[in-house]
C-alpha cells in the first residue's frame, strides 16, 4: 500500500486483502459484509481493480436522500474515489472487487469499460429502490456462495457468469435512473433557479449565508453530488460555478443600475467581508467591481 500523499493504491486483490487484514478468498475476487470489515479502510483513492459496493443506512432514523432505499457505486481501474457526502454515518452493506482477468475468457472481457457506470466517476452512483437492493443483495450472496465452494474446473467461469448477471442487473437500474433523471433534470434546475432568485431577495442580515452547493442540495432535499451531476449534465458547469454566476449576474445588476455601495451590495448578499465580493467578482468577469462600475459610468 502506497500511502504518499495520502493517495491508497490497490493495485490487485491481493493488497485490497492486506489492505482490509482479510484472509484470502480467491485469487481474483473477494465479496465482503461492510459489517465484517474496518470501515476506515473503505473506498479507498485510487483503484487497480473493479469495485462495487451496496450500501445503505443502518439506523432507522438516518435517510440519505429523500427517494433512496440504497445506493450502488462502482469503481474502474485507474479511477480515483471521488468524495461521497451521501454515504452514512452507519450504514451497512456488500462490497464486491475483482480483477479484470476474471472475465477473460469470456464476451464481457473486452466490453467492460462500455459499461457507463465504469467510465466516469460523474456516473458511477446508482439510486435502488428496496426490491432493487434485494435484488443487488442476491446477486452477491450468490457469488460469495460460490467462492466458498471448492474450487473446481469450473469455479472461475461460474464467478465470472455471477458478476456478469450482476452488472446487466446493474445496467438495467442505470438506464432506469438515467431515463428518470433526463425527466427530472429540468425540474431540478428550475428549482435551484427559484431557490436561488428567493436568497438574491432576502433582506440583508447577519444571519444571511451565501448558498453553497450543499445547503442548495439540501433544501433541495437530494444530495451535493447529485445536484453537481444535473447541473453539470444540463448547463456544462460545475454546480459552484452556476451559483456563482448567478451571484455575480446580481451582483452586475445591482452596479449597473443601483446606488448601493460596493459595502452594502457585499452585506446585502451575505458575503462576510467585501474583498471576498471583489475576490470572486474578479474571478469571474477579470476586473473588480469598482472598475466595473467605472466602466459602466464612462460609457453613459
Amino acid at each position: 500500500m502506497d500511502t504518499k500523499k495520502d493517495v491508497v493504491e490497490l493495485s490487485d486483490i491481493a493488497e485490497f486483502n492486506r489492505v482490509l487484514g482479510i484472509a484470502p478468498q480467491h485469487p481474483q475476487v473477494t465479496i465482503i459484509r461492510f459489517e465484517n470489515a474496518d470501515k476506515a479502510d473503505f473506498f479507498p483513492k485510487h483503484f487497480g481493480i473493479f469495485a462495487i459496493a451496496c450500501y445503505w443506512s443502518s439506523t432507522n432514523s438516518h435517510r440519505h436522500w429523500t427517494d433512496r432505499e440504497a445506493s450502488l457505486v462502482f469503481y474502474a481501474p485507474g479511477q480515483y474515489e471521488r468524495h461521497l457526502d451521501d454515504v452514512p454515518p452507519s450504514y451497512s452493506g456488500w462490497l464486491l472487487t475483482f480483477d479484470g482477468e476474471l472475465m477473460k475468457n469470456t464476451l464481457l472481457y473486452s466490453r467492460l469499460f462500455e459499461y457507463p457506470f465504469f467510465n466516469s466517476t460523474s456516473c458511477n452512483l446508482l439510486a435502488l429502490t428496496a426490491n432493487e437492493c434485494r435484488i443487488i443483495v442476491n446477486c452477491m450472496q450468490s457469488i460469495r456462495e460460490e467462492i466458498e465452494t471448492p474450487e473446481d474446473r469450473f469455479s472461475s467461469r461460474i464467478l465470472a457468469a455471477g458478476i456478469a448477471v450482476l452488472l446487466n442487473v446493474s445496467m438495467r437500474y442505470y438506464e432506469r435512473q438515467h431515463s428518470a433523471m433526463k425527466n427530472s433534470s429540468r425540474t431540478i434546475i428550475n428549482n435551484l433557479n427559484k431557490l436561488l432568485d428567493d436568497y438574491l431577495h432576502l433582506a440583508p442580515s447577519n444571519d444571511k449565508r451565501l448558498p453553497t452547493v450543499a445547503s442548495c442540495a439540501r433544501q433541495l432535499g437530494i444530495s451535493a453530488n447529485y445536484l453537481g451531476d444535473v447541473v453539470r449534465n444540463t448547463m456544462s458547469l460545475s454546480a459552484q460555478t452556476y451559483i456563482h454566476h448567478f451571484i455575480i449576474n446580481e451582483v452586475m445588476h445591482q452596479l449597473h443600475y443601483g446606488r448601493h455601495s460596493i459595502s452594502e451590495i457585499s452585506y446585502a448578499l451575505g458575503f462576510k467581508y467585501p474583498h471576498h465580493l471583489s475576490r470572486l467578482f474578479r474571478r469571474e468577469m477579470g476586473m473588480t467591481p469598482s472598475e466595473y462600475r467605472a466602466l459602466i459610468n464612462a460609457k453613459r
